[in-house]
């Protein structure tokens, strides 16, 4: 008995050892929420790569932009008038309708990074001064929250929706401007809480003192 016991104790100094390299996980929330962002005041304005809202408008350009309203757990970490990091502020406007591509967006703000890899656009509308119709577009990007900087867990899905309109103003041309948001999507939580991320130090304790235990009940048996 005084042997098996003797290894109860060594497997939780052992536990115990293992508790004190292994940092814990923290608990982790699943960011689930969504923020708008504008165009910086007096920097400018939004282009396309064909001058006016086209039919065969492929890119568009924003100034640099900060976010304008935050909502849900999402404010824990973005602000508004905090800046909008992009990897390139001249984004892809996608041909035809509801066909997806492939793009490379890559969005950081608050220390939290968001990445996109397709886009489609679901509306467009050409500009013509003679019938006095505003051009318009509309698209949306999707990735995942890929940074969630020590605050959201990573892979939650991700949609970047913007929609452009440019409209008549006096038979010319008027300015183009755009909405953008991006909306995170919550992805579950395991049981337990939501956003939970097991701690490997803790469930390294438990493992080796239910073996442990589990050795002393079967010696008991035997004798």
């Amino acid at each position: 008995m005084r042997k098996v016991s003797s290894y109860v104790a060594g497997a939780l100094i052992a536990a115990a050892a293992t508790l004190a390299a292994i940092q814990p996980a923290s608990a982790l929330l699943v960011a689930d929420g969504s923020f708008t962002m504008v165009p910086v005041i007096g920097a400018g304005s939004v282009t396309v790569d064909t001058g006016v809202i086209k039919s065969t408008t492929s890119s568009k350009t924003d100034p640099p932009l900060v976010v304008q309203a935050v909502t849900s757990n999402l404010d824990l970490a973005i602000a508004p008038g905090n800046a909008v990091t992009a990897s390139s502020l001249t984004w892809p406007v996608p041909p035809d309708i509801g066909t997806s591509v492939a793009v490379d967006i890559t969005l950081t703000v608050g220390g939290i990074e968001f990445k996109f890899f397709t886009g489609t656009t679901d509306s467009r509308v050409a500009l013509d001064v003679v019938t006095n119709t505003a051009g318009s577009f509309s698209e949306q990007f999707s990735g995942t929250l890929s940074d969630g900087a020590g605050i959201f867990l990573t892979g939650a899905a991700v949609t970047l929706s913007e929609a452009c309109t440019q409209s008549v103003v006096r038979g010319r041309p008027g300015l183009i401007s755009c909405t953008n948001s991006v909306i995170a999507i919550g992805i579950p939580g395991p049981p337990g809480g939501v956003g939970e991320v097991p701690e490997p130090a803790s469930l390294a304790i438990l493992g080796a003192s239910l073996f442990g235990f589990g050795l002393l009940r079967r010696r008991r048996k035997l004798g």
